[in-house]
Formats: C-alpha cells, structure tokens, sequence
C-alpha cells in the first residue's frame, strides 16, 4: 500500500508504464523488500499495469505512454521479511470519460414522499446505504434528505413523531444528468460540500443516487 501511495503522485499523462514500474521497484528495494513477480518465470518487471480493457497482469513498456482518459490498474506483490503482500490500485488520468449512468446502482433507488413518516424515511436512507434519498411529487424531484438532516432535526425537536417530510428535506438538490461526468459531477460535490447527488435520466425522470465514494472507488480525482 505503501508502494501505491508513494506511486499516485506520479501517475499522470505523460509517463510510461515502465517508468511506473521502475519507481516501484527503487521503493519495495529500498524499503528492505522485494517484487514477488520480477524474474518469476522470466518476468521481468517489479508490477503489473493494466491499462484499460486489460483485466489483470499487463506489462510495463516503455512504449506505452499514459494519455488522458487513460485507466491504470497498478499490482504491487512484495516480500518484506518473508512475508507476501499483494495490493493494487485504479487510477484515472485526466479528465476521464466516465459517466454518472455507469455508477447508478438500479437496485437501490432511495425515495420518498411528501407523505412519508419520519420512521418511513430514516428507514429509506438506511436501507439504501447512500445516507440520503429524494423526495419525489407526482413524478418529480422536489428535495434530497440525508443523514445529516436527521440528525439536525432530532437535536432541535423531541416529538419527532410529528416530523414531516417538509420539515427535513432541502428543497434545492443538486441534480445532474446521466450524462454528466463523473469527473465533473465530483467537483460540483466538492464545490457545494455535499456527499451525494441525485441523477436523472434524458427524460428528466429520477433514476438514483451517485455517492461520492461511488466516483472516488473509480480513481477518479479532480486535483
């Protein structure tokens, strides 16, 4: 894990694989190990990189040269002290061409209505696991409430039985298209200082919510 850490900074348009490997194996050797894979069998490079449609054990190359909208699987298997360790990593280079429709979970769709009880709701959220939902009217998207607007509720009122929908949700969701980037729909995160966002389809119908834990897991950074 370490190797992958010291490697992220490092990865990014304009390096080549085997540039990425070269630094892998200065760090495993001078951090007192060893690459499990180098000369095995006559490999001879310290990690794999697989790039793109390459599921696992690509070969660096001096010749491949990463370029934006790149995606880089780096595996790292070390000896240190007569122990094996295995990890590896996704990195996105650049701007990548990964849409919001490609992270929507459609077996989880959080939502509920105007009508809905307080119990209704936190049950919602929960079960979901995006610690939100929307808020939908007749077909429409009127207001996100997360998990931080529960609490908020529960600290100022004791009779939380007679809680509304009105009374928690934001009315002002930040909603995108399916098409968006995600590249682009974590910056609009980061701006506003939110975890999720609720995403619709062309047709402007509500379809789920992108976390940003969901973009992150991709390798993508706006940084």
């Amino acid at each position: 894990a370490q190797t992958l850490d010291m490697l992220t900074e490092n990865i990014k348009e304009g390096v080549s694989t085997a540039y990425i490997d070269k630094l892998g194996y200065e760090f495993i050797r001078d951090n007192g190990g060893h690459s499990a894979p180098l000369y095995y069998r006559g490999f001879t490079k310290s990690l794999c990189t697989s790039l793109n449609h390459v599921v696992c054990h690509g070969v660096p190359s001096e010749d491949r040269i990463l370029v934006e909208g790149d995606a880089l699987n780096v595996d790292v298997t070390a000896i240190v002290d007569n122990h094996h360790g295995d990890t590896s990593r996704m990195f996105c280079i650049g701007k990548t061409p990964v849409k919001l429709n490609n992270l929507i979970d459609h077996n989880r769709i959080p939502v509920v209505k105007l009508s809905s009880t307080f119990f209704e709701i936190i049950d919602e959220i929960s079960s979901n696991m995006y610690g939100a939902t929307a808020v939908i009217d007749s077909d429409k998207i009127i207001g996100i409430i997360t998990d931080g607007d529960i609490r908020r509720i529960i600290e100022k009122k004791h009779n939380i039985d007679k809680v509304s929908t009105s009374d928690l949700m934001n009315k002002n969701p930040k909603v995108l298209s399916e098409d968006t980037l995600a590249f682009d729909a974590l910056g609009v995160m980061k701006k506003n200082n939110i975890s999720q966002v609720l995403i619709t389809d062309n047709n402007h119908k509500y379809i789920g919510i992108v976390h940003i834990l969901d973009i992150i897991k991709q390798g993508i950074n706006d940084e």
